[in-house]
């Protein structure tokens, strides 16, 4: 009896668990480049601009929704970017902007809503 339910849960288990498990997601984002030049002719005292040369970034956007039922939702947001510019940022490098995990279930036995980030 054990052995043919061992068998059983087996042949079940491929069709329990996706192949891929973000075929669950939706996912979606955008992603920038952006390159500028900074020049300054004359005196760069009185100028607006501080810093001269190229100056790059790469902002970047990634959301992932994952609805289960009309009352179950998750949600994950991730802005950033990859600095090497002085006017965008202080910092260099990956500088992570917005990290934000949204959850909400209506079909629980008590309705929850959890945010957590900025």
């Amino acid at each position: 009896m054990r052995a043919s339910v061992f068998c059983a849960l087996l042949l079940a288990l491929p069709q329990a668990v996706p192949a891929n498990p973000l075929d669950a997601w939706h996912i979606f984002g955008t992603n920038t480049i952006r390159g500028e030049y900074y020049d300054v002719k004359g005196d760069p005292a009185v100028s607006p601009f501080r810093f001269e040369g190229p100056q790059a970034f790469d902002e970047f956007n990634l959301n992932l929704i994952r609805r289960d039922s009309p009352y179950d939702l998750w949600r994950v947001q991730v802005f950033g970017l990859v600095n090497d510019s002085d006017y965008r940022s202080t910092d260099d490098g990956l500088v992570p902007e917005r990290l934000n995990l949204f959850r909400e279930s209506g079909a629980a036995v008590i309705p929850y809503r959890v945010e957590v980030g900025d």
